[in-house]
């Protein structure tokens, strides 16, 4: 943000506030940890915080809004139509539909929280390298040599 001409108490500002988002939105891992450790639904517990956090995201974005137009910071220099935005969002889907998925499971029960999370790493490899064609055989080799390396540690 500072690269882009914002204020260093601005870029701060809106860091610290949308912070505050993750621990709220699902699939949240301080909610399932509260949730193991109290014995209480994690799936009520996540939908408990999907609609608090959607509000609090929307409300900061017309905060920041009206902020950074009083203030004059530049706008984007490309311009989205309709067609565009449409054409965004239906190539995010699959990684947008993640959570979906993923709340969905924990909620019927079909599926314990750390069931959902080794479905999580499965649909992020799938979508990763079939839709996505970032992640090769090799790449998925590199980042499970990491975290090996980091869980050794």
């Amino acid at each position: 943000m500072l690269k882009s001409g914002y204020e260093e108490d601005f870029s701060a500002a809106v860091t610290v506030s949308s912070s505050l988002q993750g621990p709220l939105i699902p699939p949240s891992i301080p909610m399932v940890i509260y949730a193991s450790v109290v014995g209480t639904s994690t799936g009520v517990l996540l939908l408990g915080g999907l609609i608090p956090g959607i509000l609090l995201g929307f409300f900061n974005m017309i905060v920041i809004y009206f902020i950074a137009k009083k203030r004059k910071y530049l706008k984007s220099a490309e311009i989205y139509d309709f067609k565009k935005v449409i054409k965004i969002i239906t190539q995010a889907l699959p990684a947008l539909l993640t959570p979906v998925v993923l709340i969905g499971r924990i909620v019927s029960g079909i599926f314990t929280p750390t069931e959902t999370a080794a479905i999580a790493v499965f649909y992020a490899i799938i979508v990763g390298s079939i839709v996505y064609k970032g992640l090769s055989i090799n790449g998925i080799y590199r980042i499970c040599r990491d975290v090996a390396k980091k869980l050794v540690r």
